[in-house]
């Protein structure tokens, strides 16, 4: 369904410092342009031994008791599937099949989301902070959202985003957020203490 102007509002409005800033589309040919995007990213990145095989250090079966990676629910697969996602994704190139999954539901999406800035650190730093500040946004209205940030780490394809979408700065991260009939799998996450040095206050 429709995600309500109003939100869309407060997204557009979303900036750090003039560092960052979040651009948003909601038009179907665009939309439908960046998920030809992303899906030639996909095909490129898993047709990449190198790639698959960090991408495999990550994938965990669904009942994993890790405090990190990302469980095979998170990415569509059973309990059965998921056992055996790690090997799959490290020896077979999936890329096809994920390009087509990828790019309808990044077509479908009621609304994409790109964050841009300039690329040295202070930027970046901005942008993850907006990031934080999108994601509040949006779990507080509650929609959900998902990455699609493959077009990015790909040079060519990054340029071709920051084209379609008629961005001033580069794009940093591409989210699609909508409104979810089902309520995503959970997926697992380090403590605070095990990621910050220092007292946590």
């Amino acid at each position: 369904s429709r995600v309500p102007e109003a939100i869309l509002r407060r997204i557009r409005g979303l900036e750090i410092g003039g560092q960052a800033s979040a651009a948003v589309s909601t038009d179907g040919s665009v939309n439908s342009q960046v998920s030809e995007l992303v899906a030639a990213a996909d095909r490129m990145q898993l047709a990449d031994p190198q790639f698959r095989s960090e991408l495999a250090e990550w994938i965990r079966p669904n009942w994993t008791q890790k405090s990190d990676g990302i469980t095979g629910a998170a990415l569509g697969m059973n309990n059965v599937a998921s056992a055996l996602g790690s090997w799959t994704t490290r020896v077979v190139d999936t890329g096809s099949l994920r390009a087509a999954k990828d790019r309808n539901l990044c077509a479908q999406a009621p609304v994409l989301v790109v964050l841009e800035s300039e690329d040295s650190v202070p930027y970046w730093l901005a942008c993850g902070e907006l990031l934080q500040h999108l994601l509040l946004v949006v779990t507080r209205e509650g929609l959900h959202h998902s990455y699609f940030n493959m077009p990015v780490q790909v040079p060519d394809l990054r340029v071709r985003l920051r084209a379609l979408c008629g961005l001033s700065a580069w794009p940093q991260i591409l989210l699609r957020i909508g409104f979810s009939l089902t309520e995503p799998s959970k997926t697992p996450r380090r403590s605070v203490g095990e990621v910050l040095s220092g007292p946590v206050i």
